[in-house]
């Protein structure tokens, strides 16, 4: 018996039966690593959508701030003239839309968020031109700026420190 051709057939398929069992597992750790990377996508892109909701929440409700300062400043009652019953129902609603978008914020938000936002509304519902815009002011800047914080982006932006309520880049909107 040629015991060298015997062992080169035995060694041969050692190596062949190794290949085999190599590739499988190599197989096996790709496919654990797909797994892992597209869980790790999954998750980058629920991450995405919900900050992309959360900013798209926030706007809404720095809008609903913005329009309820603007009704209450056309339903103020100064300069002599009394406030039209339209006017005074605006309000109302633009008040009554801007607790309704800040409670969808108290759900999704973080307590520095919730808490500007309860202040927010606490001032503007209480809000009457020309008195008080300072007041008004400083609760917007500081729920922009809470609510910027938590998106991750630098406090400042459209607010300038300026601003007054009905001003270009203020919280009241500027001329129609």
């Amino acid at each position: 018996m040629d015991w060298a051709a015997v062992t080169a057939a035995i060694m041969t398929g050692v190596a062949a039966v190794a290949g085999v069992i190599g590739t499988g597992w190599q197989a096996s750790r790709a496919r654990q690593a797909e797994a892992a990377n597209q869980r790790i996508s999954i998750q980058a892109e629920r991450e995405h959508a919900e900050l992309a909701d959360k900013r798209r929440i926030y706007a809404h409700c720095l809008a609903a701030v913005n329009a309820a300062i603007k009704a209450c400043i056309d339903a103020g009652e100064y300069q002599s003239r009394t406030p039209s019953a339209r006017a005074l129902e605006d309000r109302y609603n633009a008040k009554l839309a801007m607790t309704d978008a800040i409670s969808e914020v108290q759900l999704i938000g973080p307590a520095s968020v919730v808490v500007h936002a309860g202040n927010a509304q606490a001032v503007v519902s209480t809000y009457q031109p020309p008195a008080g815009n300072m007041s008004v002011v400083e609760a917007y800047r500081a729920l922009h700026a809470a609510m910027r914080a938590d998106l991750g982006q630098q406090p400042g932006g459209p607010v300038s420190p300026d601003s007054i309520p009905g001003q270009p880049g203020g919280p009241g909107p500027g001329p129609a």
